[in-house]
């Protein structure tokens, strides 16, 4: 059987091999960069140490290292916890701002209703 002459249009995929229907790729590739931040001395040597107590507790390790992890729980605590009241102040302060601008309103009605046109036309259409 003859085959008909192909005019050159031609449809060619080039996919990714090996990629499934349906699977995105991993976020980390949305065209930002990810750059992870190198961790401090201190969280590597705290990390370490949290090995090691998980391992076979607190007993193998010296005063030095077991102060080492307690103090650096204490300040992630303490961050963690301001960062809280922190946005819980932000919260507090957009429900004030938002309150002060109501009242800021209420005091303008209050001010055009108090007024001798606002007397006007209370009297006019309550008749009082």
């Amino acid at each position: 059987m003859d085959r008909p002459e192909s005019s050159g249009n031609t449809l060619t995929h080039y996919g990714v091999k090996g990629m499934k229907w349906g699977v995105r790729k991993p976020s980390s590739t949305s065209g930002k960069p990810s750059k992870k931040l190198p961790s401090s001395e201190d969280f590597v040597n705290v990390s370490a140490n949290r090995k090691k107590i998980n391992a076979g507790g607190t007993r193998t390790l010296s005063n030095k290292e077991l102060q080492d992890v307690v103090t650096r729980m204490n300040l992630e605590e303490q961050y963690h916890t301001l960062k809280g009241k922190q946005k819980d102040r932000s919260k507090g302060n957009n429900l004030l701002k938002g309150l002060l601008k109501t009242s800021n309103n209420t005091n303008k009605i209050l001010s055009v209703v108090n007024s001798p046109a606002g007397q006007l036309v209370r009297k006019s259409l309550l008749g009082v």
